[in-house]
């Protein structure tokens, strides 16, 4: 899908979700209702089925969906270059919490 059709497509799923009274668990419901909507109202070619990682299920990473990006694991030893100075409790801190909005709790 074209970016900004997938956009249009996540922000009216979000307006349904939000009218629906923000239910956990029918992100495929929304998914595909606003996806149609969308679809109808543009009149694009769009594969309803297909859609972001975020409003996957559980069961797209149990199948193996590999559309996330690869994590590593926190601290030195996930490192590609080993660090420049002594790690310490605030290093781990820091390292275990990113990308966070908030500073980490020493």
């Amino acid at each position: 899908m074209v970016g900004s059709l997938e956009e249009k497509i996540q922000q009216r799923a979000y307006e349904i979700w939000e009218r629906a009274g923000r239910p956990e668990g029918q992100q495929d419901e929304h998914w595909t209702r606003a996806c149609q909507e969308i679809a109808a109202e543009t009149g694009a070619e769009t594969d309803c089925t297909r859609r972001p990682m975020a409003f996957c299920g559980e069961d797209a990473a149990a199948a193996g969906d590999n559309r996330s990006a690869q994590v590593r694991s926190a601290g030195p030893d996930g490192m590609r270059d080993a660090p420049r100075r002594p790690w310490d409790k605030t290093d781990q801190s820091s390292d275990e919490s990113f990308p966070a909005s908030d500073p980490p709790a020493y």
